[in-house]
């Protein structure tokens, strides 16, 4: 057998090293990728329905709830009132009051917050997010509201 130079030993001390660094790499990072590369970006397009605290919202059936709720969250900023109803297919978003029975049946979330109040509720379409993590699913009735 051939006696290896120091830098030859060097070379194979720096090559075990990464190797070694490689399989050690921060385990957040991995599982971090994999929880949220199974959604898509939200793309929340907002529009008024009724009056100036009243929305129509449509978006991505495979945006993170979590991402979703902050959009609808923000997007409602600091007004004392406001009300977002959410569909994933754009066709069947309404345009005004009164809305049909196709309309009602494709609203697949709703948010409402009144801060005078003090009263916030969200509600989800069990259909679309009861598998989602982090999503307490609330049946949608034909009226919008949980159904009983």
């Amino acid at each position: 057998m051939k006696k290896l130079k120091w830098w030859q030993w060097t070379l194979i001390v720096v090559g075990g090293l990464a190797v070694i660094g490689s399989l050690a790499d921060d385990p957040d990072k991995e599982t971090a990728t994999l929880s949220t590369s199974k959604y898509e970006v939200v793309d929340a397009n907002f529009r008024k329905l009724a009056g100036d605290d009243m929305f129509v919202m449509t978006f991505n059936a495979k945006a993170d709830p979590v991402e979703l709720e902050k959009t609808i969250r923000d997007y409602c900023g600091s007004r004392k009132f406001c009300k977002v109803m959410g569909w994933t297919d754009p066709e069947y978003a309404p345009r005004g009051f009164p809305m049909t029975d196709r309309e009602v049946q494709a609203q697949v979330l709703s948010y409402g917050i009144n801060r005078s109040t003090g009263w916030e509720q969200f509600l989800w379409d069990c259909n679309l997010f009861s598998k989602q993590t982090g999503v307490e699913c609330q049946s949608l009735a034909t009226t919008g509201e949980p159904a009983e």
